[in-house]
């Protein structure tokens, strides 16, 4: 499937009133190969959710930057992690980096209220926290201006089961 600007400012204009208006936190995940435009994907993304999008103030390239956007910009805000190999990877769960990124978030839950794009070249190398329980919506793309969307099926699993990953279905 080609990227199709109009559905994804279709869908992601929902997103945008999820952040600004509701206050809600809304995790993207763009995936794949080096050089297949998964930064620019991120960009375009940004700026249909964030009409005031500015990529110098906006994108950060190492965990410590991306948790001083948190804390600096206002609720409603989208945010890149671009490289959040660095961040979010599961092979440094243990690490302290880790640990303090994914504490920050499950305590910041709602309170950020922005749009997070983080952008890895798989989607399996992110820590579980972000697959099972953060990230809505997944982008994978194949080459530039192809992506595939993702989203998870969550509403599949009765009351109670925990410790299951939710399944991933095509949009």
């Amino acid at each position: 499937m080609h990227v199709d600007d109009d559905l994804l400012a279709l869908w992601y204009s929902d997103v945008r009133q999820l952040v600004t208006e509701e206050h809600w936190d809304f995790a993207t995940a763009i995936t794949g190969a080096e050089g297949v435009a998964k930064s620019t994907l991120a960009i375009h993304l940004a700026r249909i959710t964030d009409l005031t999008f500015d990529p110098a103030r906006q994108i950060a390239y190492s965990p410590l930057d991306y948790m001083r956007l948190i804390s600096t910009l206002p609720k409603g805000k989208t945010k890149i992690g671009d490289e959040w190999v660095k961040a979010g990877y599961n092979r440094k769960h243990a690490s302290k980096t880790n640990i303090e990124v994914n504490e920050a978030f499950m305590t910041l839950r709602g309170h950020t209220g922005g749009h997070h794009i983080l952008c890895m070249p798989d989607f399996w190398a992110f820590d579980s926290y972000w697959r099972n329980h953060r990230i809505r919506a997944w982008f994978k793309v194949k080459r530039r201006g192809e992506a595939i969307l993702h989203v998870p099926m969550r509403g599949d699993y009765p009351q109670g089961e925990i410790g299951r990953a939710p399944v991933w279905t095509t949009v």
